[in-house]
């Protein structure tokens, strides 16, 4: 009885945190938080904390000794760190983003494929991937009202889910989505969007600029907003590098 009531107990945690993560993964890891503290008080309480005390002596000894390799190991990195950011930038191991005000999305710069979370409304803190057809219909007449919510919404679905592609009047988008105000982009923003940093070079600029404009063209399931904000993140970039 006993360990039927702890599988339980554990299976509703489990459920818990799942529906706490689909509502904002930060109010999650404060719920374990929580719990993680109630637990060490009841432990401490009770008299049955003692074999956390035998774990955190059974690990200083080893902790001790491997602070004493910390700046080796610390050394190393910042020699290989060079390399790293080589192969990264070689093999789009990196993401670039895009943020309106429903959505703060991610392109995987490798693959082209995208994702991201909902920052408002009924599915806030939910992951797009998460949600279903119907759901993803939802939230697009919930951000009706900014367009540009509107046309990155449509870019997702349009290449992370072919059947809405295939349904009538969702084949393009260009005509809806075609004029936007450019406005100003912070050149943060505009690194963000190319997935480089702000101090990144022209040459970096532009091979980051040319792999996302082949991911995500308009006949490879991008839309015209897509581009037109991958092209300003672009322009500011370059204004801003020295001659």
């Amino acid at each position: 009885m006993r360990y039927l009531l702890i599988a339980l107990l554990l299976i509703g945690g489990f459920l818990v945190l799942r529906t706490l993560y689909r509502q904002s993964p930060r109010l999650m890891w404060q719920w374990l938080g929580i719990i993680a503290g109630a637990g060490l008080i009841v432990l401490v309480l009770t008299g049955r904390a003692h074999w956390i005390a035998a774990v955190v002596g059974g690990i200083l000894p080893f902790l001790g000794k491997a602070l004493v390799f910390l700046p080796k190991i610390g050394f190393t990195l910042m020699r290989w760190l060079p390399f790293i950011q080589i192969a990264r930038r070689a093999f789009g191991g990196n993401t670039a983003q895009l943020r309106t005000a429903w959505l703060e999305v991610t392109i995987n710069r490798a693959t082209g494929q995208l994702d991201g979370i909902v920052l408002q409304g009924e599915f806030n803190g939910r992951r797009l991937s998460e949600l279903n057809l119907e759901q993803l219909q939802r939230l697009l007449q919930a951000c009706s009202s900014d367009p540009q919510s509107v046309a990155l919404l449509r870019a997702y679905l349009q290449r992370s889910r072919p059947e809405w592609g295939s349904q009538s009047g969702n084949t393009s988008d260009r005509q809806e989505t075609g004029n936007f105000e450019s406005g100003t982009m912070a050149v943060e923003t505009a690194a963000k969007i190319l997935g480089v940093s702000p101090a990144a070079t022209e040459d970096e600029v532009r091979t980051a600029h040319r792999h996302l404009t082949q991911k995500l063209h308009p006949d490879r399931g991008g839309n015209d907003y897509l581009t037109q904000k991958i092209n300003q993140a672009r322009d500011i970039l370059l204004k801003t590098r020295p001659h």
